[in-house]
């Protein structure tokens, strides 16, 4: 039932940006840690880099920075000496394992391979080959932190990403706009998250910092088995009412990605989770299934406009099954079933849909928190992994 670019993104997913032939051109720095500034680049000199985020004039080391995006979506990998916004407007690139770089034309992004146009004609790309794309509709992600650094930061690489000479004829100009409202939660998240470092380095003196993730906590300071496992059945339609908003084409990509931030602190680990994920091929078949992590199914839920014009997920008969029993290591688990029913839709005419019945690990733990009176130790409930126990079409 899920599209194909589920891998991408985790850690580097960003909308890439720009338009043409208007003041303030927008830009994005890619910091060497992963986080990305959108902001408008207004010279570098003497080792910093100036820069607008919408709030005022700011400055940054250009050591810091891996590289930036303009525009029209050039990477350019020396910050303090880029010549930005006076190229000619850039193509798609999908950036492959073997570190090659093919520019083109998406025309289809689907469940295990990729339908281009190259400037030698139509192909073919399976998906296992991509690790990375940059996206001439403004957006660019990555399967991994790691490849962003690799491609980011090797000269090689960089300059095949921006050889335009190698588009397809035809492929237009960039007119992808990201406007200073859809640019303030990724700088405030940049700037939250140098708070929570700061306060580490303090071992946790002073003012009590909120992680992202406190959204999703329901602590309690005395273990109660009926108000913490009411607890894990409230994150588990919490997480039904984000996956509303994530695939929800009309909702802005900024909003949605927001979402997924926010739906990732309802796991214990969002990168080590499991969610397995089923379809049932149109002609009938065996079911076929597929893992990843929380995390890059979150992300994956935000891009099945790729593939749908509209997307409708809903989930029924919540219960649990079983009791809630203790672990070896003091934690408890059990396990809540639900029927998730799942529709896609192409200009208003239903061309996948199916109903899934779906087990949530439900962990109830303690957590750790730090406060203005220091450490207190707290039960906590999350969503462990998730698997698939049936799957037929609707």
């Amino acid at each position: 039932m899920l599209n194909r670019h589920t891998r991408c993104c985790i850690a580097v997913l960003f909308a890439l940006l720009a338009f043409a032939r208007i003041a303030g051109a927008q830009h994005t720095i890619i910091k060497k840690g992963g986080q990305e500034v959108a902001c408008r680049v207004l010279g570098g000199a003497n080792g910093s880099l100036r820069y607008d985020p919408g709030s005022g004039e700011r400055t940054i080391a250009c050591g810091e920075v891996l590289a930036i995006i303009d525009e029209r979506l050039m990477a350019h990998a020396d910050p303090c000496a880029a010549a930005l916004d006076k190229t000619t407007p850039n193509c798609a690139s999908l950036l492959l394992k073997n570190g090659s770089v093919v520019k083109c034309e998406v025309r289809a992004a689907l469940d295990t391979y990729w339908k281009i146009r190259t400037k030698d004609g139509e192909r073919i790309e399976q998906d296992d080959n991509v690790v990375g794309t940059i996206m001439s509709n403004g957006e660019a992600s990555f399967t991994d932190l790691k490849f962003a650094q690799q491609f980011m930061s090797d000269a090689n690489t960089m300059r095949m990403i921006n050889d335009v000479k190698q588009c397809p004829s035809g492929y237009g100009e960039v007119q992808t706009v990201r406007s200073q409202a859809k640019n303030l939660p990724r700088v405030q998240r940049a700037e939250k998250q140098a708070a929570i470092e700061r306060a580490k380095a303090n071992g946790g003196a002073g003012a009590a910092v909120k992680a992202r993730t406190d959204t999703a906590r329901g602590l309690m300071a005395e273990f109660d088995a009926d108000k913490l496992t009411e607890q894990g059945m409230q994150k588990v339609k919490r997480l039904e009412g984000y996956m509303k908003t994530i695939v929800d084409g009309s909702v802005a990509l900024a909003a949605r990605q927001k979402q997924c931030e926010e739906a990732d602190g309802l796991f214990e680990d969002p990168y080590k989770n499991q969610v397995e994920t089923s379809s049932v091929p149109s002609g009938g078949g065996q079911v076929v299934r597929r893992k990843r992590s929380a995390h890059d199914y979150l992300v994956h839920l935000s891009l099945l406009g790729k593939k749908y014009t509209q997307v409708a997920v809903e989930f029924a008969d919540l219960q649990y099954v079983g009791d809630i029993e203790e672990q070896p290591d003091g934690s408890y688990r059990g396990i809540i079933s639900v029927q998730q029913v799942f529709a896609g839709e192409i200009d208003g005419v239903r061309v996948y849909g199916d109903v899934t019945t779906k087990n949530f690990e439900v962990i109830i733990k303690k957590y750790t928190k730090i406060t203005v009176d220091g450490k207190k130790d707290l039960w906590d409930v999350f969503l462990g992994d998730i698997s698939v126990v049936t799957t037929q079409r609707n």
